[in-house]
């Protein structure tokens, strides 16, 4: 098991409990999400009714929301834990969505003979969790399959150049989240040779007025400049239609150090 494999495995398979929290934390946001990459889609030629796939899909906040405004939605993740807790939420709301577990380093196997017409990563979701080479593989396996038209979108991305820039300024960047009970700080730093954004997380329950460490885990995430990603992905089959700074805005992706996510979507080439 490489390096890569073991971080992954142990954040979101074996530990998934203690991120859970924070994944679920971010419910309250989904329905504006999902509106926003609904008309995000839109714009790019894909309406309602259309068949999403999104890979990474967590707890399904995102899938979950999309569905609801009337796209068919499968969601693959390779935790248990988040599938199981996705297809409870979507029971629970009464919303139609099929929930897979599987490794996205497979997703066409994962997905067997469905066939949609896009693909969505959100949330710097999967791509980047082990290397380049991997991520062609992930992209030209989702271009198997989306039929001939289809559209690839990579949203909320973390973004290299201003990642670069934010740690010029400071060495180690640290955020807290409170949870109620429950508090997650996340310390993070950049290797600029390697180009990883290495955070270590530590998971804390709250007993009266002090915090008990419950466990602490690093990740390791590759992050892109735009024309790496771009590159890749072209080489997997995926041509650049459109770079928005903004979802919210529709602003154009013009500045690379000031605009902190990628916000991507490809055709098929």
């Amino acid at each position: 098991m490489s390096r890569s494999e073991g971080w992954v495995r142990k954040f979101f398979v074996e530990r998934s409990d203690l991120f859970l929290k924070l994944m679920n934390s971010k419910w309250r946001l989904a329905p504006e999400e999902a509106r926003l990459i609904s008309r995000l889609l839109e714009i790019h030629g894909v309406g309602r009714g259309a068949r999403l796939l999104e890979v990474g899909c967590g707890s399904g906040r995102i899938a979950i929301n999309l569905a609801r405004l009337g796209y068919s939605v499968v969601g693959i993740d390779v935790s248990p834990t988040y599938i199981s807790e996705a297809v409870r939420r979507s029971r629970e709301e009464g919303v139609q969505v099929e929930f897979l577990v599987g490794d996205a380093r497979r997703v066409d196997e994962v997905v067997g003979a469905r066939r949609f017409d896009a693909v969505l990563f959100y949330w710097t979701s999967v791509l980047g969790y082990y290397d380049e080479v991997t991520d062609f593989e992930i992209l030209a396996r989702c271009r198997k399959v989306v039929e001939d038209g289809g559209k690839l979108l990579i949203l909320q991305h973390a973004n290299r150049d201003h990642l670069i820039l934010a740690f010029s300024v400071r060495r180690v960047l640290e955020s807290r989240h409170d949870l109620g009970d429950y508090v997650v700080v996340e310390e993070s730093r950049l290797d600029l040779l390697s180009s990883r954004y290495v955070s270590t997380w530590s998971f804390y329950r709250k007993e009266g007025n002090a915090l008990v460490l419950i466990d602490t885990l690093e990740t390791s995430q590759r992050v892109y400049s735009i024309h790496e990603l771009v590159s890749i992905a072209r080489r997997a089959g995926w041509d650049l239609e459109k770079a928005y700074a903004s979802i919210a805005t529709l602003e154009e992706f013009t500045k690379p150090a000031y605009h902190p996510a990628l916000n991507l979507v490809f055709k098929t080439s």
